[in-house]
């Protein structure tokens, strides 16, 4: 999944397209197209934690996802992630 593009989709339609940066644990940093997360970037230590404020605006330009959500890909509503 690392490295790996997906689509978003959820009630404000579909999103994307992100790329997976593993984290830590079971979490994947969900990087938009034109946002740059270097493989050693503060940011992929934090997970969903508390986050310095020199690292809040990369932070908020992310999403995050479980390695759980991605295998599972969209439910039956339709909400979820899409690999592209």
């Amino acid at each position: 999944m690392n490295g790996t593009k997906y689509m978003h989709h959820d009630a404000r339609g579909e999103r994307g397209p992100y790329t997976a940066k593993h984290a830590l644990g079971p979490w994947y940093c969900m990087v938009p197209e034109g946002v740059h997360v270097s493989d050693d970037s503060p940011v992929l230590q934090y997970g969903a934690g508390r986050v310095p404020e020199q690292d809040r605006e990369l932070y908020g330009q992310v999403g995050w996802a479980s390695d759980r959500s991605l295998r599972n890909g969209r439910d039956s509503r339709g909400i979820g992630w899409e690999q592209v």
